[in-house]
């Protein structure tokens, strides 16, 4: 009768879910190093190096993040820096710290400070601080709290909030666009450096400041590729 108990204790507790303290991975690792193809579920890491391709779901890693490779998931939170060289789609991230992406960067329902992008931003539902995109920029129902560095040929505000806007010189765009939709507020300047762009303005979006080296046209961005997101 002992027995039989003891069994079934053993078999209820093997049930409940186990939260690792460290990732899985094809490769090999090094403590918090990782290399090959990695997948974090449920963990909490005090740093995190990786060298491959890198899937999260319900990650937190209190520390430093350092990617070489692809991130993917949902629900990761860095109490601390993230640095990436590659392409990163993550839905529910969240950065203490600053954020560098060499690559795609695209986020919704996202926290980020300080960002820096070499490559193009794709972010919907989004809280930033200062951003600055090397590259062309969508962003949809955010809200920076700084300033907007843009040096791209092509930008799209929709429904987004941001103190200032700069678009810097580019020798890949000598014609440089930005568009403002559905009530996208600028609430100082915007301004191009190259004294050649064009701005579009659609629907309720304003500019509290100054337009500074644009042309600005009253209608809908002229571009209605798939990167567009005008309504």
């Amino acid at each position: 009768m002992k027995t039989k108990i003891l069994i079934t204790a053993l078999l209820s507790i093997s049930t409940f879910s186990v939260f690792a303290d460290n990732c899985s991975v094809e490769g090999h690792n090094s403590g918090n190093s990782y290399f090959g193809q990695i997948t974090c579920t449920k963990v909490t890491l005090p740093s995190l190096l990786a060298r491959g391709e890198l899937t999260v779901l319900k990650t937190t890693v209190n520390g430093e993040t350092d990617v070489i490779g692809e991130v993917t998931g949902a629900y990761l939170t860095i109490n601390g820096t993230l640095s990436t060289h590659g392409e990163v789609n993550v839905n529910h991230l969240t950065v203490t710290g600053s954020t560098d992406v060499h690559g795609q960067l695209g986020v919704s329902s996202g926290t980020l400070h300080a960002t820096t992008v070499y490559g193009a931003l794709n972010a919907t539902n989004t809280t930033f601080d200062d951003v600055k995109v090397f590259g062309r920029a969508s962003i949809q129902d955010s809200k920076i709290n700084g300033n907007l560095t843009l040096s791209s040929k092509w930008s799209v505000l929709n429904g987004t909030f941001v103190n200032n806007i700069l678009v810097t010189k580019s020798i890949f765009a000598p014609t440089q666009i930005v568009c403002l939709e559905k009530a996208s507020h600028v609430t100082g300047n915007i301004t191009f450096d190259s004294g050649k762009g064009t701005l579009y303005i659609i629907g309720a979006s304003k500019i509290d400041g100054k337009v500074i080296g644009a042309n600005v046209i009253k209608g809908a961005c002229p571009r209605k590729d798939p990167f567009t997101i005008q309504n």
